[in-house]
């Protein structure tokens, strides 16, 4: 039911400041006609602090602001917009980033998470994967060192070691989820510690 030709899509837990209204429809005004979609870099909360590492900032979520016509909503969860046109990225600017409180505590993080690692794992089992439960410790040592290590996730000091965990429990329970989707699969496991990849 949206007027105008601009569409900003915003989620109930994400808080744009005025200095980023602003500078969005300034650029409106002045450039509107040179691209199809702003996307905006995001600032993440979890526990209550801006989580400056792990992969988090800026934090672009794909373009939000967009010109009826030039997109499409994918229809997998957190699969954002298929863009059909020109897009502009916004520096990653404290200032203008968008706070989003995504997870207020650890027992919001893992109430969440249960529910996208369901989802996951259909997809990924849609897309052919297998269970596995060597393919799913490898996905857990891969996203944790991935946050902590490259991502710098130990420079958010003790949220960043737990949004590392998490972040590779997520990896973890999604392949691992695919065998409760179907549990006639062969149970293979581990004969003992000495076969798990370290």
């Amino acid at each position: 039911e949206a007027a105008h030709d601009w569409l900003w899509f915003v989620d109930a837990d994400e808080w744009i400041s005025e200095k980023t209204g602003r500078v969005v429809n300034d650029l409106l005004r002045t450039r509107g006609n040179d691209f199809d979609a702003i996307t905006i870099p995001f600032k993440s909360y979890l526990c209550g602090q801006w989580m400056q590492h792990c992969g988090w900032w800026p934090g672009y979520t794909g373009p939000r602001v967009l010109r009826r016509g030039h997109f499409r909503f994918s229809e997998r969860v957190h699969g954002g917009v298929e863009l059909r046109g020109r897009e502009m990225i916004l520096p990653a600017d404290p200032t203008i980033g968008v706070d989003h409180y995504s997870y207020h505590s650890l027992h919001h993080y893992l109430e969440k998470s249960n529910r996208y690692t369901d989802q996951e794992a259909v997809y990924l089992a849609e897309e052919g994967n297998a269970w596995d439960w060597e393919e799913s410790v490898r996905a857990f040592v891969r996203e944790l060192w991935r946050v902590y290590d490259r991502k710098k996730g130990c420079e958010d000091g003790a949220l960043g070691w737990m949004l590392s965990w998490l972040s590779a429990q997520y990896q973890w329970l999604s392949r691992t989820k695919i065998y409760q989707r179907d549990p006639t699969l062969p149970a293979d496991v581990p004969a003992d510690r000495d076969r798990v990849p370290n």
